[in-house]
């Protein structure tokens, strides 16, 4: 569409310092499914007289983010060009502050206790930790310091 318009300038804006970086040729695309837009996009490109391109971190793009994920998970008929999706914000209070009881039993914790290593990778999710404990750490969560098991609740 810029194109159409007479656009000589133009500034990409992405999320992905990956694909910037493919697309300025300061890395390879290395997956076959994926080289078929990076050529796409190179040729749009040359379109242009000018385009600059910034890296946006995630965070500062939640919305634009948020859209595509949205859009890519949207199955479109082939005769279908356009579809209008209507996007609404549901919104209930936490579990914790819809007044429902939850019993917490503390105590102290010992080294060889088998809620140690599911309180650490609640914790600290980033750091290694075996398949069976990110597994079991599904149906837990971390309580004000405390490791509190999740209740599937059914209502009638």
């Amino acid at each position: 569409m810029l194109v159409e318009l007479g656009v000589q300038s133009v500034e990409i804006l992405g999320d992905s310092m990956l694909v910037l970086k493919q697309i300025a040729g300061e890395y390879k695309c290395l997956n076959p499914s994926l080289a078929v837009y990076l050529v796409a996009a190179r040729n749009l490109l040359t379109e242009f007289r000018e385009a600059t391109w910034e890296h946006i971190p995630r965070e500062e793009n939640f919305a634009a983010n948020e859209l595509a994920q949205v859009a890519s998970g949207i199955q479109m008929p082939e005769d279908c060009v356009q579809r209008i999706i209507k996007i609404g914000r549901k919104s209930l209070p936490s579990v914790l502050t819809r007044g429902m009881e939850i019993e917490v039993n503390s105590a102290l914790i010992a080294k060889d206790d088998w809620r140690e290593p599911i309180m650490a990778y609640l914790q600290y999710p980033t750091l290694p930790s075996e398949k069976r404990v990110r597994i079991m750490a599904t149906n837990y969560l971390m309580w004000n310091q405390d490791l509190v098991q999740k209740v599937r609740m059914r209502y009638y």
